[in-house]
């Protein structure tokens, strides 16, 4: 099931997010794809979970989109944040001259690690709500949300940070893991990519320098 998970979220979050990008940049790029894949992948999600937590085959084929929005608004939470603070990081890391001399696997492992870390903190409350709604069916996670309100905001806030441990445990090597291979699969494809097919799509860096080139033959005004 977690295989399953992973491979649906991460095929069509990476997928959206390139078709979307240029047009509503990487924040508004990453919440809508993150939030799609989450919806979609919300059904192998609670699989995943309830097989985790010991349950039967047959608790986990009922009701299978129990909780697909607020799964869906976790990992469009989490893609707008690790998208956007991995492209930050990365332009960081290639501007400075003490890390522009790195390998770019190195880059992106430390990109990656830092974008990761944050959003597992900053996304951990709606993680515990999500898994206890999975746990639940929905029901015992909605009175316990209601019955939360009295609590003070100590308690809420530990409420909402329990099992941080586990969740940057899980989370953040596999976010490095996964923004690593993606990476050296991308110049991997590149290095491949048939010299025919750079010629019909050429990339930004080779348009750039035809744009240059075509400048240079213009005469400039007396």
């Amino acid at each position: 099931p977690a295989m399953a998970y992973n491979i649906v979220l991460n095929s069509a979050r990476f997928s959206l997010f390139h078709a979307v990008d240029d047009h509503i940049g990487p924040v508004a790029g990453g919440f809508f794809a993150g939030g799609v894949a989450g919806f979609i992948s919300s059904p192998l999600a609670r699989w995943r979970t309830l097989r985790q937590a010991g349950e039967t085959s047959a608790s986990v084929m009922s009701r299978p989109f129990s909780g697909a929005l607020p799964w869906a608004l976790r990992n469009a939470g989490h893609t707008a944040c690790i998208f956007h603070l991995f492209a930050a990081t990365s332009r960081e890391l290639e501007e400075r001259p003490a890390s522009s001399q790195l390998p770019a696997t190195v880059r992106h492992l430390a990109a990656s690690l830092v974008a990761a870390t944050t959003s597992c903190f900053m996304m951990n409350p709606l993680d515990v709500y999500c898994t206890r709604e999975y746990a639940s069916g929905g029901s015992s996670a909605l009175a316990s949300a209601s019955a939360s309100r009295s609590r003070s905001l100590s308690a809420l806030i530990a409420l909402g940070y329990a099992g941080l441990g586990a969740n940057l445990l899980r989370t953040v090597p596999h976010t490095v893991l996964t923004f690593v291979i993606v990476g050296a699969l991308r110049e991997r494809v590149e290095q491949l990519e048939a010299p025919s097919l750079k010629a019909i799509l050429p990339d930004e860096r080779r348009q750039r320098e035809a744009e240059a080139q075509l400048l240079a033959l213009v005469p400039t005004a007396p």
